[in-house]
């Protein structure tokens, strides 16, 4: 049988390979080194089925979780089924690999499979599909609810209602029980992150971070501001995407939120940072680095560390509140607002059209990023903003 010592002691080898535990239930040790539980459903259908990811699922979950399924192989036996009956986590492993991983960023599968591990299988992982009520689904979020974590007890419900729709679309669910759960759960107070506001605050910003250190981070954040784009877009950037005869940034669908490409033009502010981070990633395909390996990209709090360095608490600014600024000042100065959303990567409501249209208004964008660098330059330098008939005139503006 296998300890949990025994397991963080399993290394991954060139092929993928099985360690028994007890009772029909083994861990496969993967080359990437992902761990991954298997149980061994018995009968004429025999077939190894995922329960879980090590850590995530730890050996005694696991156990607990092939007990389950044990107990409901042999009431299905005693019950005569001739068919093996889908269970809510026959559907939610294949809603996760059908819509999940291709539909969304590495990070936010992590995510949604440590919920699935966590709070969603070990209660209902071997129920019967049509055995899964609304109080069922109560059962599982009251108690994160009762905890004092409402947004994940929404999130919760909101996971297992995606897996359920998706169910009723292939056949395997009559409804999403959730939508009897609307009003059930106490509401969540949406708060928007910390940004700057005032024109004062944000000049004050780009001065601090220009007298900073020169470092690394203090680049990252640096190409953040000037392009605005999510902090993890920042560092998972790769020279591989910088295009230099175009002046543009081509980041590949993969790396989306929405899994779709995204264009983002260079300023010459930008174009100047990417020159000045060569030094410190030469030998590394990321721009941004890790401190400790080039194989790696920066950690994600890096950047925040240094905002905090700089004397900005958390209910100030956060890495996120850098794209607010941009927002703010771009549609305060009269820029095409379709534009300013493409910039920001905002998803249309049409995902065909929006797959199509990553491009779109590239004509805009590209002097509207250059102006958004010049405006940020001039607030440092304490110099009157750029006038924007100067980039760009009315006419192209607006057709």
């Amino acid at each position: 049988m296998l300890s949990e010592r025994a397991i963080k002691k399993l290394e991954p080898k060139e092929k993928a390979y099985y360690v028994s535990d007890s009772r029909n239930l083994t861990i496969v040790v993967y080359p990437s080194g992902k761990k991954i539980w298997k149980y061994r459903r018995q009968g004429a259908n025999a077939v190894k089925i995922s329960i879980g990811t090590y850590p995530e699922l730890s050996l005694f979950e696991a156990r607990k979780q092939r007990d389950k399924l044990e107990l409901y192989n042999k009431n299905k036996l005693k019950r005569g089924l001739a068919k093996y009956l889908p269970t809510f986590y026959d559907l939610a492993e294949e809603w996760y690999r059908k819509k999940c991983e291709p539909a969304t960023t590495p990070k936010n599968c992590q995510k949604q499979r440590s919920r699935l591990s966590r709070l969603v299988y070990p209660a209902i992982g071997d129920k019967p599909i049509a055995d899964i009520t609304p109080q069922t689904v109560l059962s599982i979020v009251e108690p994160i609810e009762d905890d004092g974590h409402i947004d994940l007890a929404h999130d919760v419900c909101q996971l297992i209602g995606m897996i359920l729709r998706f169910g009723v679309a292939i056949g395997k669910a009559e409804r999403d029980v959730t939508a009897d759960l609307k009003g059930a759960l106490t509401p969540v107070i949406h708060t928007h992150r910390a940004t700057l506001k005032r024109i004062e605050e944000i000049a004050g910003l780009v001065k601090s971070i220009e007298v900073a250190p020169e470092s690394l981070v203090k680049n990252a954040i640096l190409l953040n501001i000037y392009t605005f784009c999510r902090p993890c877009e920042i560092r998972n950037a790769e020279w591989k995407e910088i295009d230099l005869l175009e002046n543009l940034w081509k980041i590949p669908a993969e790396k989306m939120k929405r899994r779709r490409p995204h264009i983002v033009p260079l300023s010459h502010q930008a174009l100047q940072i990417i020159k000045n981070v060569h030094r410190y990633a030469t030998g590394s395909v990321y721009l941004f680095p890790s401190a400790r390996t080039k194989l790696r990209t920066m950690s994600d709090v890096a950047g925040l560390a240094f905002i905090r360095r700089l004397g900005y608490e958390k209910g100030q600014l956060t890495l996120h509140g850098l794209r607010s600024i941009a927002s703010t000042i771009l549609n305060e100065n009269g820029w095409p607002v379709d534009a300013i959303e493409r910039q920001l990567s905002h998803v249309e409501g049409n995902s065909v059209r929006a797959a199509y249209n990553y491009a779109q208004f590239l004509n805009i964008r590209i002097p509207m990023m250059q102006w958004y660098a010049d405006y940020l330059d001039a607030l440092r330098d304490d110099k009157p903003a750029p006038k924007k008939s100067d980039y760009i005139n009315s006419e192209e503006l607006w057709n």
